[in-house]
């Protein structure tokens, strides 16, 4: 025992448990801690029926310290019992803290909770002394198994991967999962024996992040490193020999001459290039389908901290692992014999070295320059704003490096060494690259993943605090708001994960178990009648949240419950007397359609969608060049347009002198193209936008991004069939939100400043008011006559087209140019498909007729072609047609009840 005092934190929590009074801003269904702060979730297993989970909480204050492992458990994944913390930092190997792990059922139906001690602080190195450590329940009686005891074989794994440390090396996997899948698999040349164990932790090795891999016949060990699962190098071989130092964090020097804090020596945790990956995760999604998933962190973008995944079925890079050391035989064997391992904290920094040549590493082998993930294209710095940010940021610090280090190679990977950077894991789906995307657009991280009994693949994550005045993770900062609740940090409810074939992305949404939790039904209806703003279709009045002693639990007043508001539109939402005491506990689903007032004009024959299947470019319509040049030049053309739909959650009355709201919403783009016969969904995001939510909250941003769409051109998404689905779980402080069934994620924090508003909840729409139908039918105009609409298709499309392709990613907004080009000068060939390569089929044949009639269709008059414009027009084909657009939506929103049981301590 380090501190005998921590024995009083055996039951931290239990005896200021409270879930009973009104707290405006606590979360009522959601995971958090009575007092202190909390973080990360981890160890999640289940067993007879329980569910148990652990996370990194510091009972002594509302800031990250020297966390224990808070436990609570669960008989159905969203009713928790809180229970004394399961570990505490109480031995010399992890006095300064039992951070983030995993649980392994072991081969004797033990489970293993496996975690990364921090030992002695190292002021040179900016950070902890990094080993991995196990314990194992002290009674398998124990139905809760509230009492744990560390093995004496502590600590269990010592050795990092190659170029790496033990101030960057944490959070290992758990050891009979997706790792030992893919070791113990046939493929193998070299199988794991399925007895034994594998498991993966987070790493920096030669200042890049990744994870390594260990394996071992027994859980206490020995363990021994065979290999990497997957590292940035992986994702950007470019980066090689660019991961330098950063000095720029202080102007003071530490005795070793480095200047502080340089965080894990010379590599910077928090790199504008390279960073550390914390909280790996790998798991099987799909039967051969695999995901891996990292955070980091970095103060080089927007956001500090973000999560990423990437999917992959491509073949395992067996070659990867075991890989040669170049270091000296005798200092190996030395390494080894002291439980050291060839690249320990004893090899100390990264050697000096040549850069590898690119093709000796497995990223660069022949993959086609197409990628999938091409939607998420903030990796790694988000916006194009922030990515500059960054890239200038990353140049600074690169200068300033190089002239403290004296030596701009340091970090460059030797030829010697390539093979120890190889993955096993080759980031390939359907054999293209996939570029990593975003779990959540939110402020989550350290999700954690595990399986359950009945086979499903659930995700639960860490939500940061966003207050007014927090910075980073909001460990070093107390704003007011926050001091007065008392708490820092929440988890997010349990996510049931799914691989979703059509856009070939995540899918991640609530367990279907958050319905139990449901209590009064306030709203329901069926395609109801949309406001557009500024008006407003109210689902939920807001109301004054009664004293709790005149309140029933659970309960609600009859005048929030009524459906009749559903049809109402105004200003401000109306008003009523709420006085439930889940005031500010919702669950909300609207599915909104977009119906446009005037058929438009079908496909012609061999035109239909089905001739474009089987297309492998993301969002494709360039690849159904075929398809959509069999079409006659006839028919009106949508005009790309934007449009949103969206959720007001209403934080203030209509009567206070300030009006206070979030909203939570889609933004997408229709269009007509040529392979459809109804208008399709060419572009969508999804966004939580707090910038009215009060100056308690941060409103200087808003979170979202885009949602994946189709990548084959026959599953685009045609109106009005497809609905424009948003799911909301709002509890107070927290609000999760999910487009299009989990396709995007968006989890946020808002702190409202008056506690005894009731909040409300409205529906509405933005859309254009115009609405036109381009001319289809003038094939033959030049382009010296093209019609002053055309300027804005042309600025919306090139711009995007020039977007798409400078991110190697052009094939949709490329396509939909070269379907602007003929559209608007007749032009065969448009400079985009000059680019790709391909060849309109009518080019020559236009090419072959115009010179067979020796210029006749450029002989056409002014006044002809006014004749021709007059007649369509009288048909009804003509350029300045309207569509207007009507939106309805079926939709309920129900209270949900809190979720915490009595604990037992």
């Amino acid at each position: 025992m380090v501190a005998s005092n921590l024995a009083a934190y055996r039951r931290a929590g239990c005896d200021n448990f409270t879930n009973h009074q009104w707290q405006p801003l606590r979360p009522g269904y959601h995971i958090t801690v009575p007092y202190g702060w909390l973080n990360d979730p981890h160890g999640l297993f289940q067993r007879n029926g329980t569910t148990h989970m652990f996370f990194q909480y510091n009972p002594k204050a509302m800031a990250w310290g020297a966390p224990f492992w808070g436990h609570v458990v669960s008989r159905d994944l969203v009713r928790w019992s809180w229970l004394p913390p399961a570990l505490l930092p109480d031995q010399l190997y992890d006095r300064n803290g039992v951070w983030s792990g995993s649980a392994t059922i072991d081969n004797e139906g033990v489970p293993v909770l496996t975690y990364t001690a921090a030992g002695s602080s190292v002021p040179e190195f900016g950070n902890f002394f990094q080993q991995q450590a196990a314990a194992v329940p002290e009674d398998l009686s124990d139905p809760l198994l509230k009492r744990w005891r560390k093995l004496p074989s502590n600590p269990f794994l010592t050795q990092v991967p190659p170029g790496g440390t033990n101030f960057q090396f944490r959070d290992p996997t758990e050891a009979k999962d997706a790792v030992w899948t893919a070791l113990t698999s046939p493929q193998n040349p070299k199988p794991l024996p399925k007895p034994h164990y594998a498991l993966a932790v987070g790493s920096q090795a030669f200042c890049m992040g990744g994870a390594g891999i260990y394996t071992a016949a027994n859980m206490s060990g020995p363990w021994s490193y065979v290999g990497t699962l997957f590292n940035q190098l992986d994702i950007e071989p470019e980066i090689n020999g660019q991961c330098l130092a950063s000095r720029i964090g202080s102007s003071s020097s530490s005795s070793s001459g480095w200047p502080s804090p340089a965080y894990g020596g010379p590599c910077d945790q928090f790199g504008a290039l390279c960073r550390m990956w914390e909280v790996v995760d790998f798991l099987e999604l799909d039967p051969g389908l695999f995901m891996v998933k990292w955070d980091d962190q970095s103060r080089f973008r927007g956001l500090f901290s973000m999560e990423w995944y990437v999917l992959g079925n491509g073949p395992w890079d067996y070659s990867a692992l075991h890989p040669k050391q170049p270091s000296n035989k005798a200092a190996a064997a030395a390494d080894e014999a002291s439980g050291m391992g060839a690249s320990s904290v004893s090899s100390k920094l990264p050697r000096k070295a040549r850069k590898a040549p690119e093709s000796t590493h497995s990223s660069s082998s022949s993959i086609s320059g197409q990628v999938l993930g091409w939607q998420y294209r903030g990796y790694p710095n988000g916006t194009h704003a922030e990515r500059s940010a960054g890239s200038n940021a990353a140049t600074a610090a690169a200068v300033q490096a190089a002239a403290a280090a004296a030596d701009a190679g340091f970090n460059t990977i030797e030829a010697g060494v390539v093979a120890a950077t190889r993955s096993l894991f080759t980031g390939q789906l359907d054999g293209l690259k996939f570029m990593p995307q975003r779990t959540d657009y939110g402020s989550v991280y350290a999700s954690t993943i595990f399986k359950t009994a009945d086979g499903r693949q659930l995700m639960v994550s860490w939500v940061q605090d966003t207050a007014a005045g927090c910075a980073d993770s909001c460990s070093d900062q107390l704003p007011p708001v926050i001091e007065a609740m008392g708490f820092k940090g929440v988890h997010t409810l349990m996510r049931q994960l799914s691989y979703d074939r059509a856009t070939k992305s995540l899918r991640a949404y609530p367990v279907r178990e958050v319905q139990l939790l449901r209590g009064a039904q306030l709203y329901n209806a069926s395609a109801a009648a949309v406001a557009s703003l500024p008006g407003l279709t109210t689902l939920v009045p807001v109301g004054t949240v009664a004293p709790l002693s005149a309140k029933a639990p659970n309960s609600s007043s009859s005048s929030s419950s009524s459906s009749s508001s559903s049809s109402s539109k105004t200003s401000q939402p109306d008003t009523a007397n709420v006085t439930q005491s889940t005031a500010r506990q919702f669950e909300v689903h609207l599915n909104f359609t977009l119906t446009p007032s005037k058929p438009l004009a079908p496909a012609a024959a061999g035109s239909s969608s089905s001739s474009s299947r089987g297309s492998k470019i993301p969002g494709n319509v360039s690849g159904s060049t075929a398809a959509s040049s069999a079409r006659q030049d006839t028919g009106p053309v949508l005009q790309p347009e934007e449009f949103a739909v969206g959720i007001r959650l209403q934080l203030s009355r209509p009567n206070d002198s300030f009006n206070r709201y979030v909203d939570i919403f889609l933004k997408g783009t229709v269009a007509q193209l040529l392979m459809h016969a109804s208008p399709s969904i060419t572009d969508l995001s999804l966004w939580v936008d707090r910038s009215s939510a009060g100056p308690s909250s941060n409103t200087t941003y808003s979170e979202g991004g885009p949602v994946p769409l189709p990548v084959a051109a026959a599953d685009a998404w045609l109106l009005p069939g497809q609905q424009l689905q948003l799911s909301v779980w709002v509890d107070h402080s927290v609000i999760e939100v999910f487009g299009m069934g989990g396709l995007a994620r968006a989890t946020s924090r808002v702190y409202a400043d008056d506690d005894d508003v009731a909040w409300g909840v409205s529906s509405w729409a933005k859309l254009p008011s115009k609405l036109q139908l381009l001319n289809h039918g003038e094939t033959q105009t030049d382009s010296g006559n093209s019609s002053s609409g055309s300027s804005t298709l042309a600025g919306v499309v090139s711009e995007r087209a020039a977007a798409g392709s400078s991110a190697g990613h052009g094939g949709f907004w490329g396509g939909l140019y070269c379907w602007w080009c003929k559209l608007w000068y007749s032009r065969c060939s448009c400079q985009c498909e000059k680019a790709a390569g391909s060849v309109d089929p009518r080019c020559a044949a236009r090419a072959s007729s115009s010179s067979s009639s020796s210029g006749s269709s450029s002989s056409s008059s002014t006044a002809e072609r006014a004749q021709q414009q007059q007649q369509q027009q009288q048909q009804g084909s003509i350029t300045d047609a309207e569509v207007s657009w009507a939106v309805t939506a079926d939709g309920a929103v129900w209270e949900v009840q809190n979720a915490w049981l009595p604990p037992s301590c």
